[in-house]
């Protein structure tokens, strides 16, 4: 067997990156599926295709798949284990969390150059009007070497300051879509358990099917029970897939039996 065989992608479609698979992944079904026929048909039919791989050289592989998919069904028709499962399955997927942004590095403003032509005169701050007047171009001559440097100097500083005010919307919307993303997954994580306490506190309110499986992927029995009580048909078979009996109740007293 090649090291690179993968069953579950080759035979179930579930790459790499989504394992290892859910219950509901297994059967090809959406996750938290509610309807109980929607989840016996998709186990029914991946043990049919499973099956055919039997007769293969990865014939225990097959085996090992249709055990997954068995416990996957029987895990997911009984209401009490699935809501479990359910909330556990919650738990994992609000665990994923988005990345948070990666932080923007402020630009470092460029400043003055590091030094000035020995031309330029030396003003101090009582100077204002010299610093003035000294730079200003008159007619028929040029400025004091050294202006054009000190003027470019203070245009550089004006445009670094007016970039650094575009970037800082730029940086409040990054915050506000990581909030918009915690919050949807809170909102999610809120929404399973609430689905999962009602499906608990329901529970009682809807017939429940229990069925028994042997180890080669054969059904063993169906129980029926209505508010705790036998209800219903209950058929029990061999492992070649033989009924071997069937009994009839009605709130947990035995109508008929018949056995084949």
């Amino acid at each position: 067997m090649s090291d690179t065989f993968d069953p579950y992608y080759e035979w179930l479609g579930i790459p790499k990156w989504r394992q290892p698979a859910s219950a509901y992944r297994l059967l090809g079904i959406s996750d938290f599926e509610q309807d109980g026929k929607v989840i016996a048909n998709a186990a029914d039919r991946t043990m049919k295709h499973l099956r055919t791989y039997q007769a293969g050289k990865r014939s225990q592989i097959s085996q090992k798949l249709l055990n997954e998919v068995a416990n996957a069904k029987i895990t997911l028709l009984d209401k009490k284990s699935k809501a479990q499962y359910d909330a556990e399955l919650g738990q994992h997927i609000a665990s994923i969390e988005a990345p948070d942004p990666p932080a923007v590095e402020p630009e470092k403003v460029q400043g003055l150059p590091p030094t000035f032509p020995d031309t330029l005169p030396d003003f101090d701050a009582e100077s204002q009007t010299v610093r003035r007047t000294a730079c200003r171009k008159r007619k028929g001559t040029k400025p004091p070497a050294g202006c054009e440097i000190a003027q470019s100097a203070r245009d550089g500083l004006e445009r670094d300051g007016a970039n650094q005010n575009e970037k800082q919307p730029s940086e409040e919307n990054s915050i506000r879509s990581a909030v918009k993303i915690r919050l949807a997954v809170g909102a999610g994580v809120v929404f399973v358990f609430i689905i999962a306490f009602f499906v608990m506190a329901n529970e009682t309110l809807y017939g429940k099917l229990e069925t028994n499986w042997y180890p080669n992927g054969q059904k063993r029995s169906e129980r029926h029970y209505e508010y705790g009580n036998k209800d219903g048909l209950w058929t029990q078979w061999d492992k070649n897939g033989n009924k071997t009996l069937e009994i009839q109740y009605k709130d947990g007293k035995e109508l008929s039996r018949k056995e084949f």
